[in-house]
């Protein structure tokens, strides 16, 4: 039993607390002195159990109990007050040990005892965790929520509560309190590197690698090499971002592409494509190289043609579609080696996740290639590399170390400190010869310009023509600006050398970031080719939330151990819609034709719904046909496969094209139709009319807040309500009963940006132009996107009509591709 002893809380003089803990239990003896003297004795004692009830208790009860115990400490608070002294005495007298201790003020007045008190508030000591509560307090009425690491470090630097909360208000660059954790880099043995020259590869290539400045392995790259990366064995590599991937692909990929085997090398994004695409253009001057990013192509005066997109290539770089498109058109790519996809974490997008797996089974039924994996976040890589059948190489240490740096900062002090960053960084010089420069993050277009603009650095995002995207990336890899502005969306897409990356954000556009994207955004900072180290600096709003969750909650999360599983199978929880699209394409690509495989196939990605069920529904609508003991694909079939539309959106597709013929279809007009099923959505409000509703509405027009507002508008001067009125009479009025929101507003929209394509002859540029008239916001990036999609749906509508024998209405489908893809032709 311990015994704590220490003044009450009521100002009587001579009354202490004697607390009894034995384990969880506790009692309280309340005791009053009474002098005879210089012997004090117990006058009054009283036991409170933990109920709170009271009774009297003999002296002679309580000195018992204190001489049974075996500790007794005693507040050093009271060490020079005649009342301690007294109870000190009377310790003594009666023979019982004791030492002096400092509780922790803020515990006792909470009836707790806490004994590690080498911080201050106010002058009195306390404990770490009320030290924390105390600042939490004084920060939370004047900035709001900081990190927990943050304060502790701020406490144990300055011991006194408001010493610590005076240094945070003032914080304003990265120091020792700011560091969350520094990822520190694996020095690699140099038994763990293999020489360049000794590979058991062609000479060309050890060339190229020599002349790239890859004279050696590093240790992840030789544990590929033992793992069987030259002996045709599936790799799945799971290491950090610049610790050399791609070469582990490259090293088969090429040897086989020179033995008359193709290299193919899959990517996300086509940003990242082009990228790869130039690369390995310049690393391999000896072989033919082509890329594959889509099949319909916009003609504008602002696109620059770079492509080689011929398939009679050593390598193919592709974005997983644009391959996919070959093989469900049954185009006969060639002998593959080696089949590279890379960011195969993508595998857990829900958008494309199922399709990756079904391209993947696709690939290895088709032509058995080697398959390398690579990602630089998976969390659950053994369970991942089982269902891909690939061996495991798993590299979780850096190349170069990194801080991981949190600054509590208020939305409006963030970009003059971004600005004061990006120019600390950019006067480091790293021991390899390269200044500092910094990738910073954000969660819009509209803030990625801003930020740019302010802090004069290049903006860059998917909103903007692939031509300036171009000359930003070549910009910023050949130091001609200190810092790039780009949104979180990119984050896993090109790749910039930057020894710093500062997120503005920690959303991405209207959602948090998830873990595995926001270490794929982390990962950006620190090259080993250019930098000693990476930092990380993450500007965390104190007062910031979103969707019901703080910004320092969100940040706690991302910051814990672990990162998102990605789901092996994504099929295993695709809709029947995506279902019928595999089983589909399957067929189309002329893979099987045997019920038997396909039976394999289901079984093996382990579709939600019975084989029975998808084929009844192809059957049905005459996508396949059963004859001879095998299951054809048709004409319309075909079609549907090689227009990555779903078999039962295309049954809607095909029942408006022959209602055409019969005339009784209103809304059967082929671009129509596109547009139904892709409407234009990115869509914002011009400055002039969001500045001044900024603080009632989204940016982008067609959310659910900004409608309701511009419907009835409230608040605002008589010219900016005149301009609201224009923009919702041009597009957002119609006869719904639930107007504006039914869906009328992207409709009328998105034909105005087809009639000035066609009928105008614009750029998307152009046309992006012409909508600051409306006080409308249309990236021009966005328009070109949009654009081709809406030619990708043309084509596939012309496609299915054709293949119904709907010619006459396939022709008109043509005539109108022909004319948004060439409006000059």
């Amino acid at each position: 039993m311990e015994v704590k002893v220490s003044r009450t809380p009521r100002k009587r003089k001579k009354e202490y607390k004697f607390t009894f803990s034995l384990g969880s239990t506790q009692e309280e003896v309340l005791v009053t002195f009474d002098s005879k003297g210089e012997r004090p004795y117990p006058s009054k004692c009283v036991l409170r159990d933990p109920t709170g009830r009271e009774k009297l208790v003999s002296p002679k009860k309580l000195i018992k109990a204190l001489k049974e115990s075996k500790k007794v400490l005693i507040s050093s608070d009271e060490r020079t007050s005649s009342d301690a002294d007294e109870v000190k005495s009377f310790l003594r007298n009666f023979q019982i040990k004791f030492e002096e201790v400092t509780f922790c003020t803020s515990c006792l007045q909470r009836g707790k005892y806490k004994t590690e008190t080498s911080y201050f508030f106010e002058g009195k000591p306390v404990c770490m965790k009320c030290a924390i509560e105390e600042l939490k307090r004084l920060l939370k009425e004047r900035i709001g929520d900081f990190p927990d690491f943050i304060l502790e470090k701020a406490i144990k630097k300055n011991k006194e509560v408001r010493k610590a909360f005076l240094e945070l208000v003032e914080i304003s660059e990265p120091n020792e309190i700011t560091v969350f954790r520094t990822i520190q880099e694996k020095k690699p043995k140099k038994l763990d590197r293999i020489e360049v020259s000794s590979l058991k590869i062609p000479n060309k290539i050890k060339e190229s690698l020599i002349r790239w400045g890859i004279n050696e392995l590093n240790e992840m790259q030789t544990k590929a090499l033992n793992s069987g990366l030259l002996e045709g064995r599936n790799l799945l590599v799971v290491s950090p971002t610049g610790s050399g991937k791609t070469l582990i692909a490259e090293i088969p990929g090429v040897t086989r592409a020179l033995n008359g085997e193709k290299f193919i090398y899959l990517t996300p994004l086509v940003a990242l494509a082009n990228q790869k695409y130039e690369e390995f253009k310049d690393k391999y001057p000896f072989l033919k190289v082509g890329i594959r990013v889509g099949v319909d192509r916009l003609k504008t005066k602002e696109y620059v043609e770079i492509r080689d997109t011929s398939i009679d290539c050593h390598v193919i770089v592709g974005t997983y579609e644009g391959i996919d498109y070959l093989l469900r058109k049954g185009r006969e790519i060639g002998p593959i080696g080696v089949v590279a996809i890379d960011e195969v974490h993508n595998l857990g997008d829900e958008e494309r996740g199922w399709r990756i797996r079904g391209l993947i089974e696709r690939l290895k039924r088709k032509y058995d290639p080697q398959f390398i994996f690579l990602s630089a976040t998976v969390g659950n890589p053994e369970e991942l590399s089982e269902e891909l059948g690939a061996t495991l190489v798993l590299d979780e240490e850096r190349p170069v170390p990194i801080e991981i740096h949190v600054i509590p900062v208020s939305g409006k002090r963030k970009i003059g400190l971004i600005s004061k960053l990006v120019e600390r960084e950019s006067r480091e010089i790293s021991t390899k010869g390269y200044r500092g420069k910094t990738i910073v993050f954000t969660n819009s277009r509209r803030k990625v310009e801003e930020i740019s603009q302010k802090i004069m650095a290049l903006p860059y995002h998917s909103g903007m023509p692939y031509s300036k995207r171009r000359a930003m990336e070549l910009a910023f890899n050949r130091g001609k600006a200190k810092a790039i502005v780009t949104t979180a969306a990119l984050g896993s897409g090109v790749d910039f050398p930057a020894s710093q990356v500062i997120f503005e954000s920690l959303t991405m556009g209207n959602k948090w970031l998830t873990k595995a994207e926001f270490y794929q955004m982390l990962g950006r900072a620190g090259r080993p080719s250019y930098h000693d180290r990476g930092r990380v600096v993450i500007l965390l709003d104190p007062k910031g939330s979103f969707m019901g969750s703080s910004e320092k909650e969100v940040l706690e999360e991302l910051l814990s151990p672990g990162v998102d599983r990605i789901e092996p199978n994504p099929i295993i929880s695709a809709d029947f819609k995506k279902e019928s699209e595999e089983i589909l394409a399957f067929l189309s690509s002329g893979i099987t034709k045997s019920y038997e495989d396909l039976i394999e196939i289901h079984r093996e990605l382990e579709f939600p719904s019975t084989l029975g069920k998808i084929l009844s529904f192809l059957l049905e609508d005459d996508l396949v046909r059963y004859s001879n003991g095998e299951i054809k694909v048709t004409r319309y079939g075909k079609a549907v496969s090689e227009s990555f539309i779903d078999p039962v959106t295309s049954r809607e597709i095909k029942r408006r094209i022959l209602s055409s013929r019969r005339g009784r279809c209103d809304k059967c007009d082929p671009l129509e139709m596109a547009i139904e099923l892709k409407p234009f959505t990115n869509a914002y409000l011009g400055e002039d009319i969001y500045s001044e509703i900024k603080d009632k509405v989204s940016v982008r027009l067609f959310s659910g807040t900004t409608l309701e507002f511009l419907s009835r508008p409230r608040g605002v001067n008589k010219g900016t309500l005149r301009k609201i009125s224009r923009l919702v009479q041009k597009y957002l009025s119609c006869n719904c009963k639930d107007s504006p929101f039914c869906g009328c507003g992207e409709l009328k929209l998105s034909m105005e940006i087809v009639r000035k394509r066609i009928d105008d002859k614009l750029d998307p540029s152009q046309i992006s132009k012409e909508f600051e008239e409306d006080g409308l916001l249309l990236y021009s990036g966005d328009v070109f996107n949009w654009l081709e999609e809406i030619l990708h749906l043309l084509h596939g509508i012309e496609r299915i009509s054709e293949a119904l024998g709907e010619i006459k209405y396939s022709k008109i489908t043509r005539e109108i591709r022909k004319r948004i893809e060439d409006p000059w032709g």
